[in-house]
């Protein structure tokens, strides 16, 4: 990382604590700018380095919320609209539930000014989010053995395998925050932070990445097969809405493999080589 960005992510660090009032809209934008370029552990650097410098920890919280949600923010822009029941319809909701709950209790256990909840807000905060985060299951075992398959089928492996072992370090993170006592807010606040930036990377990642590649490959059966085999994973929310396409249980057609014979993947806004996606899987910053 150059020392021009560590200077300029720590210059916006500084005027969100030396300024109450800044311009959250302009900040974002120079923060993104400067995220473009760097991963998750540059930001991170840049962070540590601004607390030994002396800015406090509620500052560099006020960042944590830029750069979440400049991610949030870019993964629902790109969102294709869908049929209410579509697969990927009820992923977008999933992932939507996840991350709010996930920022509902990150905002109560660590307030941006700084001002510590009572032990019955951040019991509250907890509880309320825990159940959330115990169906999150629901939400990693459809795409593992509903969605995953059938990228794999299409020729696309290690994209999916990127995105399992994702859901693995958020499933250890949610089993450790079921372990946090009440008494212990500061722990749990970090947990859920860890949790919330991994989230949001994630999110941001699986769905402009495989979502809109599944979108442009897979075939109208395919959706159906895959709507069905949601259906008997269970789901997040009580009820999810009909989809046409489940109706049919023909899924002897399908949609063009999705690696070309250049050996290149076939994306709604281009296309990328095989290693090409993997990397930017693998180096999309949080």
């Amino acid at each position: 990382m150059s020392s021009d960005a560590v200077r300029s992510l720590k210059e916006i660090i500084t005027e969100l604590h030396s300024d109450p009032n800044a311009d959250r809209d302009e900040l974002s934008k120079r923060f993104a700018t400067i995220a473009k370029q760097v991963s998750s552990v540059e930001i991170a650097r840049a962070e540590q380095e601004a607390i030994e410098e002396g800015i406090p920890r509620e500052s560099i919280q006020k960042l944590c919320d830029i750069h979440l949600d400049m991610f949030v923010d870019d993964a629902r822009e790109r969102r294709t609209v869908l049929a209410p029941g579509h697969p990927i319809s009820i992923m977008y909701a999933e992932h939507d539930t996840l991350l709010t709950a996930l920022r509902n209790a990150r905002s109560t256990l660590l307030p941006s000014d700084g001002a510590a909840p009572s032990a019955a807000e951040a019991v509250q905060a907890i509880t309320t989010m825990m159940p959330i985060l115990e169906g999150a299951e629901r939400n990693f075992v459809k795409q593992e053995n509903g969605f995953f398959p059938v990228v794999e089928k299409h020729g696309v492996t290690q994209p999916p395998a990127v995105m399992w072992s994702e859901h693995d370090t958020l499933r250890e993170l949610f089993k450790t925050l079921a372990t946090v006592g009440p008494d212990d807010q500061s722990r749990a606040g970090q947990l859920v932070l860890q949790a919330e930036e991994i989230m949001a990377a994630h999110v941001h990642k699986e769905e402009s990445v495989l979502f809109d590649m599944s979108l442009k490959m897979f075939s109208d059966e395919e959706w159906g097969a895959i709507r069905r085999d949601f259906d008997d994973l269970g789901y997040l929310h009580s009820t999810v809405a009909e989809y046409e396409g489940a109706k049919s249980a023909d899924t002897t057609s399908g949609a063009a493999p999705v690696i070309s014979a250049a050996g290149r993947v076939e994306m709604p806004s281009g296309s990328l080589s095989v290693d090409q996606l993997i990397a930017m899987l693998d180096t999309l910053p949080v």
